[in-house]
């Protein structure tokens, strides 16, 4: 596994990718990463100020950026109750939109992460 942070790092061997940053800085991000090269990708940003309009969605900037299938997930649900799923009465979900090549690896973090994939 491979954890890339605010400096960049290699990608190369990472089976699959999750972009976390704000809009405005995917860009950047992108220039601080080697070796995307078609990983499935998920991403699970947020438009807080600036948007690139040439695309329909982040999720589609990304996509022509790593060139992967992609999923969009995670963005509806804020970190800082990450540590309250496990003491909910029922699964909270997590809801994802993806290309078929990322499903498997959208499906697999919401369940590793303590959600029911929806």
């Amino acid at each position: 596994m491979s954890a890339l942070r605010r400096d960049g790092g290699d990608a190369t061997c990472a089976e699959v990718v999750v972009v976390a940053v704000a809009a405005d800085q995917i860009p950047d991000a992108r220039g601080a990463v080697d070796g995307l090269t078609g990983q499935p990708t998920i991403d699970s940003c947020n438009i807080y100020t600036y948007r690139e309009y040439d695309f329909p969605s982040l999720s589609h900037q990304i996509q022509s950026i790593i060139g992967g299938p992609t999923a969009k997930a995670f963005s509806t649900n804020f970190a800082g109750v990450y540590e309250q799923i496990g003491q909910q009465r029922v699964t909270p979900s997590n809801l994802y939109a993806t290309d078929d090549g990322a499903r498997p690896y959208a499906e697999q973090l919401s369940v590793d992460a303590g959600y029911d994939p929806v």
